[in-house]
């Protein structure tokens, strides 16, 4: 049983997760005179100014019955930073609360292979696949050697939890097979595509759907290095029209991320996110409302107004941790950071990780100052040590 969310703004939003769109989350939710609790833990948290600025921060495993039950008990509705978190498990436990987005779209969404027959029963174009399930000590390469005879070149995919590069193989060579990890994947043929493009929508519980601009992003080693945009397409408004007839049917709820490539000026889905999306970072300084603020407006009933844009284009990059096993900020020298980054345009959100990865997102940078903006940012990086 769900409880019946109102449009009012006062309701009390829970949000499994501790990390940097919780982090985001958490400062809109403030903004909005919302309540919002985080589930986590703190030692695993990615964040720890999350822990500093949400007044409602919760210890505890989010994986774990006993604490998403006393979590629920706090909270009139339940959303999620990743789609991580076990769908199965929460809907055993029976919360009576509103969960946005609900249960089904999450469990189809997280699960790569029920994600693909989700967008074939609904029309969209994706990538040829077959379904891989490689068991330890009982090897059967069949699979993917008819798919390597087939294709060439193919990526696999786990077919849950994979996020950032981990969880994705690319398989060059035809040895290559005989290596792969245990598990439960996707293959996917390897393509040349011409670009990454990506679009954010809302929509809330009244059926009102909104549209973030067209983006392209560019990977470094699966994981997001930038984006910028607007992007046009000539197909962008018949795939908006197809997007928008999908997420009524479904009756999605929040906000969700659509990742694409384009090839031959046709747009492929690769990957749907049902959540708030690296790729929308820049709707914190280049639009009327972020992705944020309008995710926690969906999901709590409130009105959805489109977002307009404050310039003509505008730029985001990730910050990506080098390895380093220093904290790479001090308070002053950040604060000294932002200042002089203010003076050329130019936003530095820094996510307050203690530990910098090969490849970990440690912040990000957003400039919205003409046409040039990514190339102001790519020359800055060079600058910031992570």
């Amino acid at each position: 049983m769900k409880k019946v969310i109102s449009s009012s703004s006062h309701q009390k939003i829970g949000v499994l997760g501790g990390g940097q769109l919780a982090l985001f989350l958490s400062l809109k939710a403030q903004k909005l005179g919302l309540d919002l609790y985080t589930l986590s833990s703190l030692q695993k948290s990615s964040s720890l100014l999350t822990n500093r600025i949400s007044s409602f921060q919760i210890e505890g495993n989010p994986h774990d019955r006993k604490d998403l039950k006393k979590f629920f008990k706090k909270i009139d509705i339940l959303t999620f930073e990743s789609e991580f978190f076990s769908a199965e498990l929460i809907q055993s436990l029976n919360p009576v609360i509103d969960i946005n987005p609900s249960l089904k779209n999450l469990k189809n969404i997280q699960d790569r292979y029920l994600q693909k027959k989700l967008l074939i029963q609904n029309s969209f174009p994706v990538l040829d696949f077959v379904v891989w399930n490689h068991l330890k000590g009982k090897e059967n390469y069949r699979i993917p050697l008819n798919f390597w005879k087939k294709w060439g070149a193919f990526v696999l995919k786990t077919r849950r939890g994979g996020y950032d590069g981990y969880g994705t193989f690319l398989v060059k060579k035809k040895q290559d097979i005989f290596k792969l990890p245990a598990g439960s994947f996707i293959l996917e043929p390897f393509i040349n595509f011409d670009r990454e493009l990506a679009i954010l929508v809302a929509r809330n519980q009244k059926g009102q759907i909104v549209f973030f601009p067209l983006v392209e992003s560019f990977q470094k080693n699966s994981v997001c290095l930038w984006v910028k945009g607007p992007i046009k397409h000539k197909r962008i408004n018949s795939f908006k029209k197809k997007i928008q007839s999908f997420l009524s049917q479904i009756d999605y709820r929040g906000v969700i991320a659509f990742e694409l490539f384009e090839k031959n000026s046709n747009l492929i889905v690769n990957e749907l996110a049902p959540r708030v999306h690296n790729t929308g970072h820049y709707s914190l300084d280049a639009l009327t409302q972020d992705q944020f603020s309008m995710h926690l407006k969906a999901i709590s009933n409130q009105d959805l107004k489109s977002p307009r844009l404050k310039t003509k284009s505008f730029a985001m990059l990730n910050l990506l941790g080098k390895g380093h096993s220093f904290p790479c900020f001090k308070k002053q020298s950040l604060l000294k950071c932002k200042e002089q980054l203010k003076k050329q345009a130019v936003s530095l959100y820094w996510y307050g990780k203690t530990e910098s990865r090969l490849g970990r997102k440690m912040g990000h940078l957003n400039c919205i100052e003409g046409d040039q903006a990514l190339n102001k940012l790519l020359k800055i990086e060079r600058h910031i040590k992570v």
